[in-house]
């Protein structure tokens, strides 16, 4: 009876992070947005490299782990990364998820449609997917 109620107070906690950091990622990607030229730089984004003015983009270091903590609050909730071919699973929710993101900023001119987030924040979902199947391994023993 007492593992149960861990349990579901595990599962309350996992709630309420990921719904915190779901309207966390809506305002950084979506909301907090300016209206700019959607396809202005479809094919840039890759790596952290300096700017004209000598300042370092981190977009990339910042997409590779936007997704980290979604998918591991999801696995938190259903932990598909313990079934079979999860890797497949993970890959395919943080691409719909990038995808979405993505998307949305191209029809609402918000940000810039970049194929290199949808790659680094496919990444992110798997190392999102590594670092809970570390987390439970440690938390178990």
């Amino acid at each position: 009876m007492i593992f149960r109620k861990k349990k579901n107070y595990e599962k309350i906690i996992y709630v309420i992070f990921l719904i915190l950091y779901v309207i966390l990622l809506l305002e950084t990607t979506l909301m907090g947005r300016r209206h700019t030229d959607p396809l202005l730089a479809v094919f840039t984004g890759w790596l952290p490299f300096k700017n004209h003015n000598a300042t370092w983009n981190i977009d990339a270091l910042y997409n590779i782990f936007l997704l980290t903590p979604i998918t591991f609050f999801i696995n938190g909730l259903y932990p598909f990364v313990l079934q079979k071919n999860w890797k497949c699973k993970v890959v395919i929710l943080s691409f719909m998820i990038s995808f979405f993101i993505e998307t949305n900023q191209l029809i609402f001119s918000l940000g810039t449609f970049q194929i290199s987030d949808l790659v680094y924040n496919t990444l992110s979902g798997v190392i999102g997917g590594e670092l809970f199947i570390v987390f439970r391994k440690v938390s178990n023993s």
